[in-house]
């Protein structure tokens, strides 16, 4: 208890303070947490990867962390952005200040960095409108008059042309706030082109950097940034991380808070409307009902908004909010997805009234080259059999050498039913193998593993969510409630037990795997039957038109993506979003690429037009019939209700032949698995 106190008293206490003695009696489980609490090495090493390190290397990674801001001297090692969990749904960052500023001050006609409470202005003339004067008298030295679409093979470029007085002084605000000495690729960009008052968009990866773009400004400018977002998670996930920074580094008090249903402190939006805090997080709904945005607009600073763009009618209304309001109406809009095709990326720019031709467009490769994609048929005994593995490694060490994993599911139910086998089979395991009392294996196995999904109280919600971000829990089953913003770079698992519905939400979610560009799998169980009941109107009753027909479609996609076996994973993923990989047509990581690389010596054979054989006969023979007697035809059994049998008058001797002329080579399985294929074929 008193080692516990001891460590809890040097985690509120400022890096600067804590000596080589203070830490010297700490344990290599202590020394772990306090890396964790302190955010030291979790960009690079994560959670797990700090927890190999000695204890005698962990004293020195704290004593080089605590030197290094105590001196103010940039770290020789490039970091990476460690904020950047968050982007999982089309987001939107609107930047307030400048029009805040225009009403309550003199405006400025050069940004100046050395002055940061001044932000660029438009002009004052009179007969200029607030867009036009946003777009046309403030833009980037770098805007192009036609249009400033950039990808990755020019953002380079782009970049080398950013004024060398700017960028040296963004590097030095980025290394005093978060510790980093470098930026990523078009994040420089993107800073460079909102703090010129100009429009600007980026479409990125998740986990290529977003967050920082608009959490970096308002630290820097010590103005006040609006953060809209619907994700419980993402906003205690980010005021909780920066909030430790800001400690760790000896700033003192909290620089950031979230208001919404999940907020338990009443006096926290008064407090934000005052601007105490430096980032304040708020849901659409809020931004956009009451009275919010007229009191947003009478305070004396402000900074950034982001929203995310999940087709909620509160998120289509900001942009004409904004663009219409009095005082608002003059601002740069930032808006920033992971996960949107052409024709939302469109929808994205027509709906917050963003100009092509007058904003700063920025796109990089959705891929990501250093994920596994895996994908498998359920087994027949259940998700144990498949789960078998993650609980043999969680017994390893009791957890310590388990690989930071989520497992997704469709349902609350299957949610709480995984969850639960995986703790009982955890406990049996140690209590079998380890020699363990089953009191201490069972409350191992319930910290080890937790559930997540929205039904569970906010308290449990938050005790699995910071369990899990600080290494203690290895495993979360969750339904979709869950990772939409998690800031966890070291999640080197993600498991869905069950496809979700749209191409859109597996890109995201498997997108939670290493966002700190280490190697992670992605493995996902389906069958066919988890792809039908998406199309039941439970799902699609709220839809209409080209939004319904856009679903659909990406649902489709999604289905073939997992069904087929002879196209590369990623290829496939990339070609949803229209983007053409550089690797060719073959990725060689994916599970399809290299059980191709493994038998390319075999000889292959298509046996897909005997299987279609044996369905259309079946179909024909069984006119009208569901998939289930269909199925008995074709597994040699009887249909009672049709008067079908392999043995009677009415079975079909071209459909008996065909049946064994596959040889059992191919599983009913396999025939079920060859309708959508034969559907495209145009049987």
């Amino acid at each position: 208890m008193e080692a516990f106190r001891h460590l809890s008293a040097l985690i509120e206490r400022p890096i600067q303070n804590v000596s080589n003695d203070d830490i010297a009696s700490l344990s290599h489980r202590h020394l772990v947490e306090f890396c964790f609490a302190k955010g030291i090495g979790s960009g690079v090493d994560g959670a797990n990867g700090i927890g190999n390190y000695s204890e005698e290397e962990l004293r020195a990674r704290i004593a080089a962390f605590r030197d290094g801001i105590a001196t103010t001297n940039a770290d020789t090692t490039t970091k990476t952005d460690e904020f950047d969990d968050d982007d999982d749904d089309d987001f939107a960052s609107f930047d307030i200040e400048a029009a805040i500023q225009s009403a309550s001050s003199p405006a400025t006609t050069a940004f100046k960095v050395e002055t940061p409470s001044k932000r660029p202005h438009a002009s004052q003339q009179d007969d200029q409108s607030s867009a036009e004067k946003r777009c046309k008298t403030t833009s980037s030295p770098l805007a192009s008059e036609t249009t400033s679409s950039h990808t990755d093979i020019d953002i380079e470029t782009m970049e080398q042309a950013i004024p060398p007085d700017f960028a040296s002084q963004m590097k030095s605000s980025l290394l005093t706030h978060f510790g980093h000495t470098t930026f990523r690729p078009g994040q420089l960009l993107l800073l460079h082109s909102i703090l010129h008052n100009r429009d600007a968009c980026a479409f990125w990866a998740t986990g290529a950097g977003k967050s920082l773009t608009y959490q970096l400004p308002p630290l820097h400018l010590q103005q006040v940034g609006v953060i809209i977002t619907p994700l419980v998670s993402l906003m205690q996930d980010q005021c909780a991380k920066l909030n430790t920074l800001v400690r760790s580094s000896g700033g003192g008090g909290e620089v950031a808070t979230y208001l919404g249903s999940a907020q338990t402190d009443a006096s926290m939006e008064e407090r934000a409307l005052r601007g105490e805090f430096r980032l304040v997080y708020v849901t659409p709904e809020k931004l956009v009902g009451g009275n919010f945005l007229e009191r947003l607009a009478r305070m004396h600073r402000q900074g950034r908004g982001k929203c995310g763009h999940d087709f909620r009618p509160e998120f289509l209304k900001i942009g004409s909010s904004l663009r219409t309001h009095p005082i608002l109406s003059s601002i740069p809009i930032l808006a920033l997805t992971a996960t949107a095709v052409p024709r939302v990326q469109r929808d994205i720019l027509t709906n917050l009234h963003m100009h092509p031709s007058e904003a700063t467009i920025v796109k990089k490769s959705f891929d990501r080259p250093n994920l596994k994609i895996v994908i498998r048929r359920k087994p027949k005994n259940g998700p144990m059999a498949a789960l078998d593995a993650v609980v043999k490694e969680l017994a390893k060490g009791e957890g310590k050498m388990a690989r930071s994993t989520i497992v997704y599911c469709a349902t609350r139910r299957e949610v709480e039913e995984i969850a639960a086998l995986l703790a009982n089979s955890l406990s049996h395991l140690l209590e079998k193998e380890r020699g363990i009392s089953w009191d201490k294996a069972t409350a191992v196995a319930n910290l080890l593993v937790k559930p997540y999904h929205a039904a569970l109280s906010i308290s449990d919600r938050t005790d699995s969510h910071l369990s899990f971000l600080v290494g203690k829990t290895a495993v979360i089953v969750a339904t979709v409630a869950f990772g939409m913003g998690i800031d966890k770079p070291d999640i080197r698992r993600v498991i869905h037990w069950g496809p979700p519905k749209t191409v859109e939400e597996y890109y995201q979610q498997m997108g939670r795997a290493s966002r700190d560009g280490l190697f992670g799998e992605c493995i996902l169980y389906c069958d066919m039957n988890d792809f039908t009941k998406y199309k039941g109107g439970f799902y699609l009753d709220k839809l209409r038109g080209e939004a319904k027909e856009a679903t659909i479609k990406s649902m489709d996609a999604l289905r073939d993506f997992c069904m087929k076996e002879d196209v590369c994973r990623r290829s496939a993923l990339m070609g949803f979003f229209e983007e053409v990989p550089s690797f060719g047509k073959w990725c060689g990581t994916c599970d399809v690429c290299l059980f191709r690389e493994a038998n390319r010596d075999d000889l292959e054979r298509d046996f897909s037009l005997d299987g279609a054989k044996v369905l259309l006969l079946a179909v024909t023979l069984l006119k009208n019939q569901s998939w289930t007697s269909i199925e008995k035809v074709i597994s040699g059994g009887k249909v009672e209700s049709y008067k079908y049998s392999p043995t009677s008058v009415y079975s079909t001797r071209d459909l008996e032949f065909e049946k064994k002329r596959m040889k059992k080579k191919r599983s009913v399985a396999f025939l079920k698995e060859l309708i959508p294929t034969m559907i495209d074929r145009g049987f």
